[in-house]
């Protein structure tokens, strides 16, 4: 790739586009950020602090996480909600370790893995979404009118979406 640094091409240039002059450049060092002005201002003990504190936070909303999964999960299984702060039934922790595997494994092969179950997955969720409000609008809808009709569908599409009045 070759670079046009004539008079011309640059007075064409954005302001954002000039190519920066090499005393201005501060090498990479100068991009580390937070951590390491932290560990130029506090030393390594208060670095190795923050190290374990991010541990413990990140494990902490990844096992969040890989339990909401579980918790969708457990419904194909026909376990019961799990109510307690600690798990009440071995096989929904069967379940949360083998997500759990599947989650660092795909984690650990890198952002090419995740790209590529995305692409798998990704256009499964707007089915999955979809399908989902058709398969629970009903409920709604039973619970306000007891014996609902295609007239009462119809009042209730007009009454929230699209129509004005009827």
């Amino acid at each position: 790739m070759s670079r046009d640094t004539s008079p011309q091409s640059i007075a064409d240039m954005k302001s954002e586009q000039l190519p920066i002059p090499d005393h201005k450049l501060h090498g990479w060092t100068h991009f580390l950020g937070l951590y390491t002005y932290l560990h130029k201002i506090a030393g390594d003990s208060m670095t190795n602090l923050y190290n374990w504190a991010n541990v413990l936070i990140f494990t902490v909303i990844s096992a969040a996480m890989i339990t909401v999964s579980c918790s969708a999960v457990r419904l194909l299984f026909d376990i019961p909600a799990q109510l307690q702060w600690y798990p009440t039934n071995g096989l929904f922790v069967l379940i949360v370790l083998a997500i759990g595997m599947i989650v660092v494994l795909v984690a650990m092969y890198g952002f090419n893995a995740v790209a590529e179950f995305s692409s798998i997955c990704g256009p499964w969720l707007v089915v999955m979404f979809t399908s989902g409000a058709l398969v629970l609008f009903p409920t709604p809808v039973n619970s306000i009118f007891p014996t609902p009709t295609r007239c009462t569908m119809w009042r209730i599409r007009c009454s929230r979406s699209w129509c004005s009045d009827i």
